[in-house]
């Protein structure tokens, strides 16, 4: 609905148009499954519209509607909630003019008198002792029934329903991972085969215990506060790909457990374009053909197994889709049939990915492959032009942060900070957003050491010289202690 917010809120679940504020326009209700109930105003035909309430409930909104409830002069949004709840925020004005400024309040002249909102408030506190009072009674009638069987753990599992979502987010170039049940979590364990970054997630009140796994993470999450939504953020790095396990297990008795299991994909940082560029538009690209007696379905399932968001099935007799690596901005494009395919990029590394992995496909299924890859030379140096302005804004990031650690120290000590040049003080008038920076991007900077590195490996490899431990760890030394775009292309020259 508004580009400012794409990217930045969950699904929609659903939606409604109604009158809300008896204006005689439209207001749109939408439901997210990151808990997230808005009410949008569109005033007038062209215009943007504007956002007039918001109110998350950390659960997942299933349905929602507008009407009167518990007030015949003033409609109220109603929704419902994974779990089963009903809520209504009521668009009548309240008592009071604090909270008459608050999300959801007054729209209408005229308030409730004193006494007749606090009987109200009476009668719902009642009423809220009472359901919980009857929730209690069904608790321990079910923990007396398990007893009684013996714990039926299987049982209680199959009951147990895991809403979950493994989604890419283009805005953080990571996946989301939020899982959700009916009842209140306990705690989930984490487990993958390959390296993933575990960043934080703002909605997430659980805390994390990490474990050595080897090449691969294992992390628990417990939950403290009542909760049933946990919501994740996974970064992967391409190349390394397998599989994400999931362990959720509720606050429920007897004890039971809920595994999903999550792709992660060859070039999983890739999103799918709706359109290709312009032919115009697309820059220098190396290119990837494969041929053999392969049908289309099984070349389309090849490709859905590398690349995510490519559909279950294909509407026409060819796949042709484009695809963006959300890192650093790379471009693939994809056109396969029966018994052929070419992929097209101005990344090296990631035709080397996808050769990698469909050979893979193909072997598996014991049909034979001609791959021939033309790499075009001059890719490498305008990628690593592209990636130039993200290494140096990481770097910069970084060595903000350092020295920010040090002017805090000196004034700490010295008991004020007005002696510090015009710059230091500047810097650190805007210390929480480089901080923040930096805890929502995490491990980025060696991650993109990672794409040069990679990148280095793969020219190697296509010219048909392995690449010595020397030259790669000369190659790391001066990305972390001397990068320059100048060098790292004279570095690549030199040892091309």
């Amino acid at each position: 609905v508004d580009e400012g917010r794409r990217g930045k809120s969950g699904g929609v679940l659903c939606v409604r148009a109604a009158d809300l504020t008896k204006s005689g326009g439209c207001n749109i209700l939408v439901g997210r499954d990151d808990g997230l109930v808005e009410v949008w105003s569109l005033e007038g035909e062209g215009d943007a519209p504007q956002l007039v309430f918001e109110r998350n409930l950390h659960e997942s909104v299933v349905a929602i509607d507008c009407g009167a409830v518990s007030n015949t002069a003033f409609d109220e949004v109603v929704v419902a909630t994974y779990s089963g709840k009903i809520l209504s925020f009521s668009s009548a004005p309240s008592s009071s003019t604090s909270s008459a400024s608050a999300p959801g309040a007054a729209v209408g002249a005229g308030a409730h008198p004193a006494g007749a909102e606090a009987q109200q408030l009476e009668k719902l506190a009642a009423e809220i002792d009472a359901l919980q009072a009857k929730a209690e009674r069904e608790r321990a009638l079910h923990a007396r029934k398990a007893e009684a069987s013996n714990g039926a753990v299987g049982g209680s599992a199959a009951a147990v329903k895991l809403q979950d979502k493994w989604a890419l987010a283009s805005a953080d170039a990571c996946y989301t991972l939020s899982l959700e049940l009916a009842v209140p979590l306990e705690g989930v364990l984490l487990q993958s085969d390959v390296p993933v970054t575990l960043l934080e997630a703002d909605s997430n009140l659980a805390i994390v215990s990490r474990a050595p796994a080897g090449q691969g993470v294992l992390a628990a999450y417990r939950c403290q506060e009542v909760t049933n939504r946990l919501e994740l953020r996974v970064r992967t790095s391409e190349g390394r790909y397998g599989q994400l396990q999931a362990f959720v297990w509720p606050r429920i008795s007897p004890k039971a457990c809920v595994a999903a299991t999550y792709a992660i994909k060859p070039l999983s940082l890739h999103e799918r374009l709706h359109e290709p560029p312009p032919t115009a538009e697309r820059p220098v690209m190396s290119s990837l053909r494969i041929s053999g007696t392969f049908t289309l379905g099984e070349i389309h399932s090849w490709v859905s197994a590398c690349l995510p968001g490519v559909p279950a099935r294909l509407q026409g007799e060819r796949g042709e889709f484009a695809f963006r690596n959300l890192l650093v901005g790379t471009l693939l494009l994809c056109d396969y049939g029966p018994g052929d395919a070419a992929f097209a990029s101005d990344s090296l590394t990631t035709l080397a990915i996808a050769k990698e992995a469909l050979a893979k496909e193909a072997t598996a299924r014991k049909v034979q492959l001609k791959i021939a890859l033309d790499a075009n030379e001059e890719t490498v140096p305008a990628l690593l032009e592209r990636v130039d302005p993200l290494l140096r804004h990481q770097h910069s990031l970084h060595h903000k942060v350092l020295l920010l650690d040090s002017l805090r120290e000196v004034a700490t000590q010295e008991g004020e900070s007005t002696f510090f040049a015009p710059e230091y003080a500047a810097l650190l008038g805007d210390e929480a957003a480089v901080r923040r920076e930096l805890k929502e991007h995490p491990a980025r900077l060696e991650l993109l050491h990672q794409v040069v590195t990679d990148l280095f490996v793969d020219q190697q490899k296509v010219r048909a010289c392995a690449p010595s431990p020397g030259a790669v760890s000369g190659l790391q030394r001066l990305l972390a202690e001397a990068y320059s775009l100048p060098a790292l292309l004279a570095f690549f020259r030199e040892r091309g």
